[in-house]
């Protein structure tokens, strides 16, 4: 009775910490590819979740205010993002991705977005070679690049989403 009591306590500390919460795979939505996660911080007004989110854009870019494209205060941040080593490629080189990402801030709720996705690809000689990740989607087209591109991009996308998460919650 007591390991019942307790493990029912457990659980019940967990979801209150994170109620809501979604696979960071990509998907499709109307011919977009979008990683989403949704948080709920119960107890947490809009105004606090802001500042913290924006405290976890100064730790995790080089430099926030640059790559800040537009914002709410309080309710809304959206940004574009570069990862230089998104994936190691067969030959050594490792594509970059460019993205957007969005915040959208409500009392005891964030939605962090990852959006409008493209694989860089600077191993051409003259220029560097862009493809929008949805491309990667349909794996007829690029065969095992597909399933690597599709895996790197989740393995970003729930680093991005785990790191916001640990911040919201430590100051939870």
């Amino acid at each position: 009775m007591k390991q019942k009591f307790v493990l029912l306590a457990g659980m019940l500390v967990m979801t209150s910490l994170h109620v809501f919460s979604q696979s960071p795979e990509w998907r499709l939505i109307n011919g977009q590819a979008v990683a989403e996660k949704k948080f709920v911080i119960p107890g947490k007004s809009a105004r606090d979740l802001y500042k913290e989110i924006h405290r976890w854009l100064i730790r995790k870019y080089e430099n926030p205010e640059d790559i800040i494209k537009a914002r709410v205060e309080d309710e809304y941040l959206r940004g574009v993002g570069y990862n230089s080593k998104f994936m190691k490629s067969i030959d050594h080189v490792s594509p970059a991705l460019r993205y957007v990402f969005s915040f959208d801030v409500k009392d005891e709720e964030v939605t962090f977005k990852i959006f409008d996705a493209v694989l860089i690809d600077s191993n051409l000689q003259d220029n560097d070679a862009e493809y929008p990740i949805e491309d990667y989607f349909n794996s007829g087209n690029r065969g095992t690049e597909s399933n690597e591109v599709l895996i790197s991009a989740s393995a970003f996308s729930a680093s991005m989403f785990q790191t916001l998460e640990t911040a919201l919650i430590l100051k939870n």
